[in-house]
């Protein structure tokens, strides 16, 4: 707003809102009154386009903090679903130890059985090949039972 008045001879015009006061010739001092609504006009466009933009700014960042809470929910996502493969994979991985464990016990298994049947038909094959006596059978059994303990 800007006020004008004459003291003394001087045309003066005074800007209410920065304080500054001017002196000013005739034309400019007749021009000023012209000049208001203009200004005025000009002013509430600028508010207008300030309104305008505060508007698109504030929907602008609640468009970003929507991206990024959606941005955050997919991470979740995907952080849940990368542990969860990591556990599937996991499990395989142990169940296939598992099964070859299982494997190597039943191998282990069969190899002591071919070892005592190996043993039970040498001892079956000496006996039958002769006559042996109480103390003969003694000894081999005693031999087959050494014989077990040192195939281990």
């Amino acid at each position: 707003m800007v006020h004008c008045y004459k003291n003394n001879g001087y045309n003066i015009v005074m800007d209410i809102n920065s304080g500054s006061v001017h002196v000013v010739d005739d034309i400019v001092y007749d021009l000023v009154p012209l000049l208001e609504p203009a200004v005025r006009e000009k002013k509430t466009e600028a508010e207008a386009l300030k309104a305008e933009y505060e508007k698109k700014i504030k929907s602008a960042n609640e468009e970003s903090e929507e991206i990024l809470k959606c941005a955050s929910r997919k991470a979740l996502l995907r952080e849940e679903e990368i542990i969860k493969e990591a556990n599937e994979k996991a499990k395989r991985t142990l169940e296939r130890a598992n099964e070859e464990i299982e494997r190597e016990k039943i191998n282990a298994i069969n190899e002591v059985k071919d070892e005592v049947s190996s043993i039970a038909i040498d001892i079956a094959s000496s006996i039958i090949g002769r006559e042996i006596s109480k103390e003969e059978n003694e000894a081999m059994i005693d031999e087959f039972i050494a014989n077990m303990g040192e195939s281990k």
